[in-house]
């Protein structure tokens, strides 16, 4: 009995002194005798482990099977239970005082690292470093102040500083600072989906029906625009922009345009300005232009289909698709073999001729292998080919031959008919005006001289086929007298070469004297003899006898003067009016 009571004694006081000690100590230790004073329990093991209490929660909104939520409270659940987003699931969960939250492991981790030495930097991960993300699902936001506050957004990518943030979208991708930022903000309309990349790429985008649909690739590309359904490529392409269903690609491109259904390539291209809208245009580097469904080449103002200011080039190559049809290439024009013009009547390709499908040419063009010359070949059927000397060319040196394919001079006739005629009508009146008309100048084509006296201002060439070449027989021309003085001599020469001695018969003008083989004449009519007459014997008519028609109150004399180079007399004059005298008997 007094052994009992002793025991009991001995018992209390060791609890005493046991609390004692942990008040005054402040640190319990298991398996330790010296427990961290920062710890209020320390456990050490090398060979076993604590077992954290093992119970079945039901969600995480429940804290059963605890009668209530305590913050801090930890436990290891061994059930799965409860409905999506509140279900549960086996491993460690705490209580943060109004839920479970579980303690994530490897399995359910939503970031994983591949590799070795992998981190992310400094404010970034999901919440963009404090910031509320919204309860939207499936987003992954990565930068300081990326996504959307207060907002049902899902299914977002978000990377970069500001990206996105405050953006009304679902499927919103922005990469770049501040790409996407407040995009529709305020319009309280679905602005998804819709890819912006680039520093302020698509920032602070508008549109009623919500900027949706949109690809934004640069640096502030689309920033500030109300559109939607567009493709903008480039450092401020669309920058500003109003509209819908637009590409515009290159810096600046379409910068401020004001239209839907536009296409602008080049740096700084804009669409054409026009009344309220701008639709329908395509715009290549400020050149190629199309509004309401026109389209200019070289002109900002086109006024039809298709409007070019300029040449055009047409090829060969027939591109008829395997699924097409030959109606399908009704209308079509192109430059087909054998250099000819032709064009599409839904069943086979047609020489552009006169006939009836295609009045359109006179002739075809045809082939030149050598390529000097343009040609017209055939018939006027177009297909017919011409009989040799019959065609008309134009040479690329400049000559133009009818009648032959390798014409001699600038034009050059050749034919069994006449050469043509010139007929000339006028209202009644006098006209003095050329109907044929020679120029001379001396010098090069483009820097032309004064002529020199002398020059031919114009010359009839007649030439006669004899021995198998042409011979020239005659020459008429007119022969310039000086530089200055508007006058001349009208010449009429044997053969074709230009000399004084050859000439047959001289006018001058303006005195009107005629000389017939006298290249001055110093009378109205004077008439040369032979050169060369004999130095005896008698001199018979028409051998050296000069004709000579003096002018009023002269006498008409038939011989020479004394002062002739043959010598003087009354011979010949005797002669004559013996002659004559017989004539009359």
């Amino acid at each position: 009995m007094n052994f009992k009571v002793v025991k009991f004694k001995h018992v209390v006081l060791g609890l005493f002194f046991f609390v004692a000690v942990t008040e005054t100590l402040a640190q319990t230790g298991i398996g330790t005798q010296s427990p961290d004073e920062s710890a209020v329990l320390d456990v050490s093991s090398t060979t076993k482990g604590v077992l954290i209490p093992r119970l079945a929660l039901t969600s995480t909104t429940s804290p059963a099977p605890l009668s209530a939520n305590v913050a801090g409270m930890i436990v290891y659940n061994t059930a799965t239970a409860g409905t999506a987003p509140e279900n549960v699931t086996p491993g460690f969960y705490y209580n943060d005082g109004s839920a479970w939250v579980r303690v994530a492991d490897v399995s359910s981790q939503d970031m994983r690292f591949v590799g070795t030495n992998n981190h992310i930097t400094k404010d970034a991960g999901i919440g963009s470093n404090g910031t509320d993300a919204g309860t939207g699902n499936n987003n992954i936001f990565i930068g300081q102040n990326t996504g959307t506050v207060d907002a049902d957004w899902s299914n977002r990518i978000l990377i970069g500083q500001d990206a996105g943030q405050d953006a009304q979208a679902n499927g919103l991708i922005a990469i770049g600072q501040s790409a996407g930022e407040k995009l529709g903000s305020g319009m309280d309309v679905d602005t998804s989906p819709g890819l912006y990349i680039g520093h302020f790429a698509g920032s602070t985008t508008f549109n009623d029906q919500g900027p949706s649909h949109n690809t934004i690739i640069g640096q502030s590309a689309g920033r500030m625009g109300v559109f939607e359904n567009s493709i903008m490529l480039g450092d401020s392409a669309g920058y500003n922009a109003d509209g819908h269903d637009n590409i515009l690609i290159g810096k600046g491109a379409g910068k401020s345009t004001t239209g839907d259904n536009n296409i602008v390539i080049g740096n700084g291209t804009e669409v054409a300005p026009a009344p309220g809208l701008s639709i329908n245009q395509l715009n290549i580097g400020n050149w190629i232009y199309g509004d309401d469904g026109v389209i200019g080449i070289g002109t900002t103002a086109p006024k039809s289909r298709l409007d070019v200011n300029g040449y055009v080039k047409l090829g060969s190559e027939d591109l008829k698709s395997t699924s097409g049809s030959d109606a399908d290439r009704e209308g079509m024009i192109r430059y087909g073999p054998n250099k000819t013009f032709q064009y599409h009547n839904d069943t086979d390709w047609v020489t552009m001729a006169s006939t009836t499908d295609a009045d359109i040419t006179k002739d075809a063009w045809v082939d030149d292998p050598a390529n000097d010359m343009v040609k017209l070949g055939t018939l006027s059927d177009g297909i017919t080919a011409r009989t040799a000397g019959t065609e008309f060319v134009a040479k690329d040196d400049g000559r133009v031959g009818i009648g032959t394919s390798n014409p001699v001079w600038e034009l050059d006739v050749r034919g069994s008919r006449a050469i043509g005629q010139f007929k000339r009508i006028t209202s009644g009146a006098t006209n003095t005006s050329a109907g044929f008309l020679f120029t001379r100048a001396r010098g090069m084509i483009g820097s032309e001289a004064d002529i020199q006296a002398g020059d031919f201002l114009g010359k009839l060439l007649f030439r006669g086929r004899t021995g198998g070449a042409d011979v020239d027989y005659a020459t008429m021309a007119f022969v310039a007298k000086s530089t200055t003085a508007e006058d001349g001599r009208y010449a009429f020469f044997t053969g074709g070469a230009a000399f004084e001695d050859s000439e047959l018969m001289t006018i001058l003008s303006p005195s009107g004297n005629v000389g017939i083989n006298k290249v001055n004449p110093l009378n109205k009519l004077v008439v040369k003899g032979e050169d060369n007459p004999p130095t005896s014997g008698v001199v018979s008519e028409g051998t050296n006898a000069t004709l000579r028609v003096d002018g009023s109150g002269h006498n008409l004399d038939f011989g020479t003067y004394s002062i002739s180079p043959w010598g003087g007399g009354i011979f010949n004059r005797m002669v004559m009016e013996v002659l004559l005298a017989c004539l009359w008997c």
